[in-house]
């Protein structure tokens, strides 16, 4: 864990971006909650530890702020969602950059080197078709997270996902599509042929996600990034779990299924069946995990 040796005074970090962001950028939504009286969590300790030694540990990074926004110093930065170590998510803070490095420097690399995650909630019709989005941290491996209450939500074209959400124009279609429940072609194209499917060895999950499919759906839809070499060229695409079912041998995808899971040290693998029963038993095991993690989090679902 990254250990951060405070400069406060006392132990009160503020959990809001300061409210001195463009207002240009600002939406009906996010003047709602900017106006709102802010919350200061005190973080509880055991005994008591002068204000100059306080050190906290950084567990994870859950979202980068959409806006710079000037800090104490007259620099404008970015402000990252932290999530601190033994506290619960009362605690988690907007933090300047400035502030976690170097102590988080890994942390901040790692969560920059990705682009954010993102749920699309609402869609309007209007010149230009805009969407409801939120961004933040909602999956860790196969672990699903409760959003945070403190994760910021703009109304966005889809020019203006790519431009302020620095998100990758195939990323965003597919999540529009997921949205509106539609089917998704995947980048490569799906073959049909038993002699094509024994030509995809190395079959590896480097990437799993859950996107919102229908606002009337509780669950989202789990897609895999899965990596392959077929005819000497390296494959790389999206694909539902029923689509790679289609796509590749049972015992390919078992393997490489399992191997992500051991990897990410979340989930246990899961036992063999037939794609369609296969895919329910996930759901359902996702759902009593996702209701232990609430538990844990000290959440209630809702």
């Amino acid at each position: 864990m990254a250990r951060l040796k405070t400069a406060y005074s006392a132990s009160v970090v503020s959990d809001v971006i300061p409210n001195d962001v463009d207002s240009s950028h600002l939406t009906s939504a996010d003047t709602a909650s900017s106006s709102r009286p802010t919350r200061s969590p005190t973080r509880k300790r055991l005994s008591y530890i002068p204000p100059s030694e306080q050190v906290f540990e950084v567990s994870r990074i859950l979202a980068r702020s959409l806006h710079t926004s000037k800090c104490a110093d007259g620099t404008r930065q970015h402000h990252y969602l932290v999530k601190w170590e033994g506290y619960g998510p009362g605690s988690d803070s907007w933090e300047p950059r400035s502030n976690l490095v170097p102590g988080a420097n890994a942390f901040l690399t790692a969560y920059d080197s990705k682009e954010q995650q993102f749920v699309i909630l609402q869609s309007r019709k209007g010149k230009s078709c805009s969407y409801l989005v939120r961004y933040g941290c909602i999956q860790v491996g196969l672990q699903r997270l409760e959003p945070s209450p403190l994760y910021e939500e703009e109304w966005q074209t889809r020019d203006q996902m790519m431009e302020i959400g620095q998100l990758s124009e195939w990323t965003i279609d597919l999540a529009i599509q997921a949205f509106h429940g539609k089917n998704f072609d995947p980048v490569i194209a799906r073959a049909t042929s038993s002699a094509a499917r024994n030509q995809t060895p190395a079959l590896k999950v480097v990437e799993s996600v859950s996107l919102k499919t229908r606002r009337k759906v509780r669950h989202p839809m789990d897609l895999f990034k899965v990596r392959w070499t077929q005819k000497q060229n390296l494959c790389e695409a999206w694909y539902s779990r029923y689509q790679l079912s289609r796509r590749f041998q049972a015992q390919d995808l078992k393997d490489a299924i399992q191997k992500y899971r051991e990897e990410s040290q979340t989930l246990p693998p899961v036992e063999p069946s037939t794609p369609g029963s296969e895919y329910e038993s996930e759901r359902q095991k996702n759902i009593e995990q996702n209701k232990d993690l609430l538990k844990e989090l000290g959440l209630s679902e809702g």
